[in-house]
Order: structure tokens, then sequence, then C-alpha cells
């Protein structure tokens, strides 16, 4: 699950993700969220987690 994009990271967010590694460390290892990466969730908890996760990216796009 921790694919590396080529992407740029400015300083923001390396800051985000050095503060914020053991909150996504605590969740690996919970059932959702190994059924996400296994593909084992119904379709429509896929969408549903899609679209949350939409409105975080957008609202921190946004800010940044």
């Amino acid at each position: 699950m921790n694919a590396k994009l080529d992407t740029v990271e400015s300083p923001l967010m390396n800051e985000l993700k050095t503060a914020t590694r053991s909150l996504h460390d605590a969740l690996d290892g919970l059932p959702y969220f190994d059924a996400v990466a296994a593909t084992r969730l119904p379709i429509e908890s896929y969408v549903g987690h899609l679209r949350a996760l939409a409105v975080i990216h957008s609202t921190l796009e946004h800010d940044l």
C-alpha cells in the first residue's frame, strides 16, 4: 500500500507525512484497511471511501 508516486514533494507535504506517520502506522493492519488493500470490500464501500478521501484531499489542496 505504500507505492511511491512520481510527484514533487513540498516541505509542507514532508512535514505532514512526518507528523502523521504514527497515525498511518496505527491504521495499517486494521481489518477495514486490510480489506481495502486486498480489494475485498463491496464496491459501495470502496466508492464511499474514495468519496471521503476526495473531500479530505480537496480541502488540503485548496489550503496548500
